[in-house]
């Protein structure tokens, strides 16, 4: 249920962040739910230039979802200690959740990869002793995944890897962009008209929502001065003010990650 829900699917590397903090500091006793509220608000506003205010806004409602979720999940035991509801990882849920903390599909804004960097290179010997500390009777393989999940250079790999991703199919994209308005641009000077040309630029430049709705269909919809633009002017100067820029921001980030 956790995984889902809008809240933690948004902010789930805060969530996971604050989950393992409180564990480090209430251990055994336990936790209630203002702990993880506090972790949330504390860690969030370390990273405030994406939050309003002193962090991220977050409703006690939210965090009881949250953790009845993991407890459903089998991550978390809930128990009574006079009359309050508190928490302790499962012998599996403390595991789950750092996974899920490093592993983290998506980070929205650059600001969230290096909050993660910045908790796995301060805490991950304090992590690791969490998950294996005196346990002599673990598998080498078990304390080879962890030493490897918990290693801060595999995490810039990782982003690495994704921002060069990124920045190859914006460099495709934008090429693509800028090759559509010279083509179109010269069909024009051999006079073909809008719709000729519209229909050898969606064969020859297919676009991206194509099996939902072609371009020739899209086309039929705007008004002639509308059509013109975007056949001609529109595809490089997107390439100009989106793709360009974003690419820009990208080498910069990858270049920035060399410095970790």
């Amino acid at each position: 249920m956790s995984r889902t829900d809008a809240f933690y699917s948004n902010h789930s590397v805060y969530v996971n962040a604050a989950l393992v903090a409180t564990h480090a500091n209430c251990g055994k006793e336990g936790f209630r739910q203002k702990d993880v509220r506090f972790y949330i608000e504390l860690l969030t506003n370390w990273a405030e230039s994406s939050f309003k205010g002193a962090g991220l806004i977050i409703k006690n409602t939210q965090i009881q979802r949250l953790l009845d979720g993991m407890t459903e999940e089998g991550l978390l035991k809930r128990t009574l200690k006079k009359n309050n509801p508190t928490y302790v990882f499962s012998s599996i849920g403390l595991l789950e959740i750092i996974t899920r903390l490093v592993n983290v599909d998506e980070l929205k804004e650059p600001q969230d990869f290096y909050f993660l960097y910045h908790c796995v290179a301060l805490y991950s010997d304090k992590m690791k002793d969490f998950l294996i500390g005196e346990k002599q009777s673990l598998p080498k393989s078990y304390q080879m995944e962890i030493q490897h999940l918990l290693d801060p250079r595999s995490l810039i790999e990782r982003q690495k890897s994704r921002l060069s991703y990124e920045i190859n199919k914006l460099v495709e994209r934008i090429s693509e962009a800028k090759q559509m308005s010279e083509y179109a641009k010269k069909k024009f000077e051999k006079n073909n008209n809008v719709h000729e040309v519209v229909l050898e630029i969606e064969r020859k430049f297919p676009y991206q929502l194509n099996n939902q709705k072609r371009m020739s269909e899209l086309f039929k919809t705007l008004s002639p001065d509308i059509q013109l633009l975007e056949i001609t002017e529109a595809p490089a100067f997107r390439a100009k003010t989106l793709w360009e820029p974003l690419k820009a921001s990208f080498e910069s980030h990858l270049k920035l990650l060399e410095t970790l």
